[in-house]
């Protein structure tokens, strides 16, 4: 055995790893999903027709959706829909109409970056 296999193998090696080609990372995340959106909404409709209890459920809805979906969204607008809701079953309706309008605005600002 000579002493040039091991610099045979090692530069065949480092070719055959640069020919491979790593996939190209994902810039763009998935969209908010606009089920999530309309949940929200809703929920702000239901506020102010007074049915709290629909309201809570579909701040749930949305905030599954969320979680459920590919898009990035940050921990503070889960956490601001979780406040809506326990604001909305707590009958503090302003505040809770606040933390939806903040998480609305929050998802625009995703949407405006992708």
């Amino acid at each position: 055995m000579s002493s040039s296999t091991p610099a045979v193998t090692l530069v065949g090696a480092l070719v055959s790893a640069s020919a491979y080609e790593q996939p190209l990372p994902q810039s763009a995340h998935e969209p908010i999903p606009i089920q999530a959106v309309a949940s929200i909404q809703r929920a702000r409709v239901d506020i102010y027709c007074g049915h709290r209890l629909q309201a809570v459920a579909d701040i749930r809805s949305a905030s599954r959706q969320l979680r459920e979906s590919g898009a990035k969204v940050s921990p503070e607008t889960l956490a601001a829909l979780d406040q809506a809701a326990w604001l909305t079953r707590r009958r503090q309706h302003v505040l809770a109409e606040q933390s939806l309008e903040a998480v609305l605005n929050r998802i625009a600002a995703i949407d405006a970056r992708s």
